[in-house]
């Protein structure tokens, strides 16, 4: 199979995507050999190889349905009725998190900041501890170094969200850290990274077929995925992975984020330099709509997120699209509003 990804281009008459994932992939398949071939072994071992370098963890296997199947196999795998769970909700992410953790364990801890969190790690005992490191539903960054420092020196399993973090934010020292091969590592979505060094000192329990951690690892030390693999995305995130900088990528998130917020501060809420930057707007659907006529292509979500909209800063490498986008929300500036918004 071969993709064909062609060079980014402003003056390309296709719409600008900006949400904070899936991001702009141009792509041509052509199947030319299967999930279990040599070919494809070859792949998986490259794709690996790579994402251990950069992340520094000594594993990492490759689940299907994005990073929602990361998590959930991670929490099917490892979670008994009695364990002991704390977690961090302080954004819709951390909320959806609680839900299915709750399905597998009966002893679930919820708390609303980092200050609290630490607390609790202090003074109770728990098995494992769950943290969205960058909460993208309101663009909220958790710093995590004293988390992981606490989890180890109370021997607190640390299993740790990085979704939308990785790699503009270094992956803390978990136990587990989650990410996708979509958003910023700019492969096709639908497959999430579980990353890890070690679990032989974990029970890992075997609750299902497709959510079954024990399995994925098998099948990775023969470069295999235990159902068929999702090759486009193999091959996508390679030509990603080969030429990707993690240093040049956070100067261009940076870049692009100072880029689009100028003169727009008063409307942004949360975090103004990260992956995923949030305005607030009084009328989404009118914004939504002033953009797309425009070729633009903003996020928002009418379940969880329906007063804002988000636009990702990993998109495209060259500052002037979001001076361009910039452009177009100050022009719209009637249909934002103004907030301090602050997390309860």
């Amino acid at each position: 199979m071969q993709i064909r990804k062609d060079k980014q281009s402003l003056d390309s008459p296709a719409r600008r995507l900006f949400s904070p994932g899936p991001v702009s992939v141009p792509y041509s398949t052509e199947l030319t050999y299967s999930h279990r071939s040599p070919e494809f072994e070859s792949l998986y071992g490259e794709v690996r190889s790579r994402l251990l370098s950069m992340s520094g963890f000594r594993n990492v296997v490759f689940t299907q349905g994005s990073a929602s199947s990361a998590v959930e196999t991670v929490f099917c795998s490892v979670l008994q009725p009695s364990s002991r769970l704390l977690m961090l909700v302080n954004g819709e992410f951390g909320r959806r998190a609680a839900h299915v953790a709750g399905l597998y364990t009966n002893c679930v801890t919820e708390v609303t900041s980092i200050e609290s969190l630490l607390n609790k790690l202090k003074t109770q005992d728990f098995d494992f501890c769950y943290v969205v490191q960058f909460e993208t539903s309101l663009s909220v960054y958790n710093e995590l170094h004293e988390v992981e420092t606490l989890c180890q020196l109370r021997q607190v399993n640390l299993i740790v969200d990085a979704v939308s973090a990785y790699p503009f934010y270094a992956l803390p020292r978990a136990r587990f850290a989650i990410t996708s091969s979509s958003k910023q590592l700019r492969g096709l979505p639908a497959m999430g990274l579980i990353f890890y060094d070690s679990v032989e000192d974990l029970q890992l329990l075997e609750r299902a077929s497709y959510l079954n951690l024990k399995k994925y690892i098998e099948y990775g030390f023969k470069n295999q995925t235990p159902h068929t693999s999702l090759i486009p995305q193999f091959e996508s995130l390679s030509q990603s992975l080969s030429t990707f900088d993690i240093e040049s990528h956070r100067r261009s998130v940076c870049d692009n984020a100072l880029a689009l917020t100028h003169g727009l501060m008063d409307y942004v809420v949360n975090e103004p330099i990260c992956p995923v930057v949030t305005f607030a707007v009084k009328d989404v659907e009118a914004i939504v709509q002033a953009l797309s006529a425009e070729g633009i292509c903003a996020y928002f979500n009418q379940f969880y997120m329906s007063a804002f909209i988000q636009i990702g800063c990993f998109n495209y490498d060259s500052t002037d699209a979001y001076v361009a986008l910039n452009r177009s929300l100050f022009a719209l500036k009637h249909l934002l509003r103004a907030t301090a918004l602050e997390l309860q």
